[in-house]
This record gives structure tokens, sequence and C-alpha cells, in this order.
């Protein structure tokens, strides 16, 4: 759409429910976004004209496209996964698969992707945050009395 030019808004939605994180298909003719729309939140693909409803890709957040256009990734809990898309002719969506797992971190929230890919779809850049815990953690020191020593004798407290 031209910026000068004079044209009504599309309405994608009117159902009453959370949208958001959209982001642009590289070709412009798709959005993904994440939405509450079945309870829980989870990404969609719909198109820009919003002439078709939404389609379910998976349950995450954080949604960003491939730079072909070919798979689209997300945040679910400290994992990133891709899944593989096909949008030319009968609309297709593939099995998610985890592109890497993270432990003990999470992709930092926020509205858009906490996260970039190279051109190639290849390299990640992520910035990510501890999980934090209400579990006590506990450290068991095995033959402790000979490690106290070894400190002792280095200096070491």
């Amino acid at each position: 759409m031209e910026l000068d030019a004079a044209r009504e808004p599309t309405l994608l939605s009117r159902r009453e429910v959370n949208h958001q994180a959209a982001q642009f298909s590289p070709d412009g003719e798709w959005i993904v976004h994440v939405s509450s729309e079945r309870g829980s939140t989870d990404v969609y693909l719909k198109r820009v004209d919003g002439t078709e409803e939404s389609t379910y890709v998976a349950p995450g957040t954080a949604p960003l496209w491939s730079p072909n256009g070919g798979q689209i990734f997300f945040s679910s809990g400290d994992r990133l996964k891709r899944v593989e898309v096909s949008l030319e002719g009968t609309r297709r969506v593939g099995e998610p698969s985890v592109v890497f797992d993270n432990p003990g971190y999470e992709l930092r929230r926020g509205p858009n992707a906490q996260y970039d890919v190279t051109p190639d779809g290849e390299t990640f850049l992520v910035l990510a945050e501890p999980i934090e815990s209400d579990t006590p953690r506990i450290q068991v020191v095995v033959n402790w009395r000979d490690e106290l020593e070894r400190l002792l004798r280095s200096g070491t407290e």
C-alpha cells in the first residue's frame, strides 16, 4: 500500500481474543502471528488481505519467518522450533521440529521475537534469560574433606 494512498484498513479478525507478535512474510502476502483463539498461546498464519481464516501452525510464541519464507521459527519454552510451510497453491504446514534446546534458559519475552536468523537460515542470534525456579537446588560434594584439604593447601578459601 502506498503511504499517500487513500485506502481503508483491512480488519483481519473480528474475534475478541489476544493477537500479537505479527510478522509479514518475505513476499508480503502472509502474516504469522500469535493468538489465543484456541484458549492457549499458539502460532497462526493468515493472508494479508484477510480473505481466509487463520491457519493453526503450532503452540508457541515469538514467530519469525525464515528469509526465504519456507519456514517459520518460534519459541517453545527453552526450545527454538521450526516448521516448514508451503504457501504456493495448496497451503501446507509441516510438523514442528526442534532447532536447538537451550536448557535452563528461555527466549526473552517481548512483543516480538528476541532472536534473529541469518539469510541462509542456519545461524541464530538469541537473547535468552535464565528460567527462574522455585525448586530448591541441592548440590552434593563427594569426598568433601579431600576437597577442603586441597583448597586449604592451595590457600583458596
